[in-house]
């Protein structure tokens, strides 16, 4: 995953769409489809290992021999101990989440200041988690708790507190399958300036987001407080759009090495809808800020949350014009016809403006949202036969092979064993030559990507290379690629007269050439000019076999 998110924003709240993301492939073993990074760390089994018992007891293991902390100006570190912490309350559920033991100590403060920040770090074995009460020990009210690191994070938790009165916060860590051999943390209570005007969404400056034009803001979260309860300390922008609109939410500018992006935005306030945004990348940012895009976001008022405690962020936000595109083989009876060849030269497509035809089957154990499949068909020219897609970079494909009639097919094979990017294989046997079969592709995730573009390919036989990937380990290899069409093709395999061959997306040779490249030779294919701006197929042939790599041309 390129990104990671708080998933407390998830929490407690009805999702319109799924989050950047949280899919994941079965080679990630462990993965869930929600909470996906943490989901690799956090097994949800109840460990076997702890016996505070034995290890004796804590001064401060209840609230009634809570430490003392003084407030101070700046975070001062004390040092702490959970070697022979037991359970004093049960674990609370901590920015969407809740550990299934609660070995805990206990602190206590009387505050300075109108806004105070409890911290905890963990050491090198401790995932900490901190929970904030007011009222006395027999008679405790929880005031909020924070869970938004792993092992030796920092744990940071921000109050409006009244001066003058008593809190207490206790501390525990989430109970890994293996026990940690170093119980230590460090936990200081200091004074926070107040929050920022724009802490709560009621606060937030509503622009006005017209079609093709854009909005930004400035500022800061330092001082931030978890208000609203999304398990992370926020502060609010917010944009009106007056028709559909797709929208990009950049943070380029913001300080580096903080993040201030959340996977989505609200629809109202306060935050109770949350609308994840349609994929996202570090990329258009050059400083590897995050990007997100929404896809078709109806007329309204959206809230968008900037989270932890950021030094400084700038949003810019654009619109543009919802695509009006409908796509032409959206049903089976429209279907594409594809070109067979003895290898895969793939077709560019796109699932612009389609619509679901049927609901999403499940395929190799997960089952997406068929929202947006489109159609393709081939007639067997063999009985053994594959069908490729690779997707772009915001494109997870789903693919599905299916034989008979249209409305009444039967399904045949089906690939989703990647993410975005990647490439899904369908392998088939047994196929009845000169029958029609259809292919259906569309993206994993609830609407449109922010990018619909894939490359598909049909082709005789299995187990043959088909993608980027493979082809870019194989003895060929070409730079630079994106080009404008001079190429430098470099011979990693046998000396040997090599056809080279160049399709166009429709399978129409648009270049051809025979030369004799040594071993660890180079060839300078000049085709700067003669090519339009789009996607190729380049074949290599010789007698140590095929070999086909894409071409982009810009």
């Amino acid at each position: 995953m390129d990104h990671l998110y708080t998933t407390a924003l998830l929490a407690g709240i009805a999702i319109s769409n799924l989050a950047y993301g949280q899919k994941a492939a079965p080679t990630h073993a462990g993965l869930e489809r929600a909470h996906v990074q943490r989901s690799v760390e956090r097994t949800g089994e109840r460990p076997t290992w702890i016996d505070a018992a034995a290890r004796g007891g804590l001064a401060n293991d209840d609230c009634a021999g809570a430490i003392t902390i003084t407030p101070a100006t700046t975070c001062t570190p004390t040092s702490g101990s959970f070697d022979g912490a037991t359970e004093s309350q049960p674990a609370s559920d901590c920015s969407g989440f809740t550990a299934t033991t609660a070995s805990d100590v206990w602190f206590t403060f009387v505050a300075t200041s109108e806004n105070t920040t409890i911290e905890v770090t963990g050491g090198p074995d401790i995932d900490p988690i901190v929970e904030l009460f007011e009222g006395t020990c027999a008679d405790l009210a929880s005031l909020g708790c924070v869970d938004e690191t792993l092992v030796a994070g920092t744990e940071a938790l921000s109050y409006a507190t009244s001066i003058g009165q008593t809190y207490y916060y206790r501390t525990y860590f989430w109970p890994y399958s293996t026990p940690p051999t170093d119980f230590s943390f460090t936990t200081c209570v200091y004074d926070t300036p107040p929050p920022p005007a724009n802490d709560e969404c009621t606060a937030a400056n509503v622009q006005t987001l017209a079609i093709g034009g854009s909005v930004s803001a400035t500022g800061t979260s330092i001082g931030a407080l978890d208000t609203e309860g999304l398990g992370a300390l926020t502060v609010w922008e917010a944009f009106t759009i007056s028709e559909c609109a797709d929208v990009t939410i950049a943070y380029c500018g913001s300080t580096a090495g903080e993040n201030p992006a959340a996977n989505g935005v609200f629809s109202d306030c306060p935050p109770t809808v949350f609308v994840g945004d349609n994929g996202g990348d570090v990329t258009s940012c050059a400083d590897g800020q995050f990007t997100g895009c929404f896809r078709n976001l109806p007329a309204g008022t959206y809230y968008v949350p900037v989270i932890g405690g950021v030094t400084s962020y700038t949003v810019s936000i654009a619109a543009s014009a919802c695509s009006t595109v409908q796509a032409p083989n959206d049903d089976c009876a429209a279907a594409t016809a594809l070109t067979i060849y003895d290898f895969c030269n793939p077709m560019l497509s796109s699932s612009e403006g389609a619509t679901e035809s049927i609901p999403a089957l499940e395929c190799n154990g997960f089952t997406g949202t068929a929202d947006d499949d489109v159609w393709f068909s081939f007639v067997a020219s063999v009985a053994d036969m594959t069908v490729a897609v690779t997707g772009s970079d915001q494109f997870d494909a789903v693919v599905e092979v299916l034989s008979g009639a249209c409305g009444s097919g039967t399904s045949i094979g089906c690939a989703d064993a990647t993410l975005e990017g990647d490439d899904e294989v369908v392998e088939l046997t047994g196929l009845t030559v000169g029958e029609t079969y259809y292919a259906r592709v569309y993206h994993y995730y609830t609407g449109p990507a922010c990018s619909n573009d894939f490359w598909i390919c049909v082709s005789e036989g299995v187990g043959i290379n088909i993608g980027m990937e493979e082809n870019a380990a194989a003895a060929w290899t070409i730079f630079p690629n994106p080009s404008n069409g001079d190429l430098v093709i470099t011979n990693g395999g046998a000396a040997g007269l090599t056809d080279l061959s160049v399709f166009d997306v429709n399978g129409r040779m648009v270049h051809t050439e025979r030369v004799n490249i040594a071993q660890g030779g180079q060839h300078y294919l000049s085709l700067s000019g003669e090519l339009a701006a789009g996607s190729y197929s380049l074949r290599i042939a010789n007698a140590n076999g095929t070999q086909v790599q894409r071409l982009m041309v810009r």
